[in-house]
């Protein structure tokens, strides 16, 4: 036990509840949602997910936000698109968060023109 966070096997409840955390929280899930479907506070929840991921949730949900943004537009989704599927507001949020978090433009990122 450190910091009063215990750490599990591979396996073990507590790594399960890990996968609920980033699945809940790439869904778009908000923080305390996500805390009281697995009945802890919200604190609780910042602890665990910088023990596992080593930030909070609220650069979790938007970094799994941004990967799946990412995925959508090297597969050649168009950017529009990608942003209304990843749950953007609209594509210059897409954009400022690409450009934030990737350092470049979502043009950089974009598959469809693969093969031409």
């Amino acid at each position: 036990m450190l910091l009063g966070l215990t750490f599990a096997l591979p396996g073990e409840p507590a790594e399960q509840a890990v996968r609920v955390v980033a699945a809940q929280l790439g869904a778009g899930a908000s923080a305390a949602a996500t805390a009281e479907r697995l009945g802890w506070t919200e604190r609780s929840l910042h602890r665990r997910c910088l023990a596992a991921f080593g930030y909070g949730p609220a650069v979790l949900r938007r970094v799994l936000r941004f990967r799946r943004a990412a995925l959508l537009l090297y597969d050649g989704v168009p950017i529009a698109d990608a942003a209304a599927e990843a749950g953007y507001a609209d594509q210059p949020h897409l954009s400022r968060e690409v450009k934030a978090l990737a350092g470049v433009a979502p043009s950089r990122i974009y598959g469809g023109q693969r093969g031409a």
